[in-house]
């Protein structure tokens, strides 16, 4: 289900076309979202990972789609664990090692990075935008040289 036009993120349509762009520059899955726990804007590469269209989803729906766990215990992340969370409160994110797992679909592992995306003037917060690499191949290829 997306949502109408009043209710995606951010407020002004400027803002909203710039974030689009942004996000589908970007080769690999990429969200905004902007802190009201309500939406995310996701990019065409995270649309088609996730079996989605492209545009503006609840936070609740997509949770229900896909889940985020630790690499090293395969326990899901806290809510305030999300990528989205942590960028959201101000931290920078720099290649965190996630499972994604999209129902139906082999699970993924993903490199995750993100940073606030503030208003130039103003400095009030637009949206965590946030990426996620997919390693999966990668990580697969050491584990195997582990062995």
């Amino acid at each position: 289900m997306t949502l109408d036009s009043t209710d995606k993120l951010p407020a002004t349509q400027d803002t909203l076309i710039f974030l689009r762009s942004l996000l589908d520059a970007n080769p690999t899955l990429a969200l905004a979202y902007n802190g009201d726990n309500k939406s995310f804007l996701i990019n065409e590469v995270a649309a088609d990972s996730l079996g989605l269209a492209h545009g503006t989803y609840c936070v609740k729906e997509t949770e229900l789609l896909v889940k985020l766990t630790h690499i090293d215990d395969h326990c899901a992340l806290a809510p305030e664990e999300t990528p989205w969370m942590k960028v959201w409160q101000g931290e920078i994110l720099n290649n965190i090692e996630l499972e994604l797992h999209i129902p139906n679909k082999k699970l993924m592992v993903v490199l995750c990075s993100g940073k606030l995306l503030l208003d130039p003037q103003s400095k009030t917060p637009l949206a965590a935008i946030v990426t996620m690499t997919d390693i999966t191949l990668q990580h697969e290829n050491q584990t195997q040289l582990e062995k």
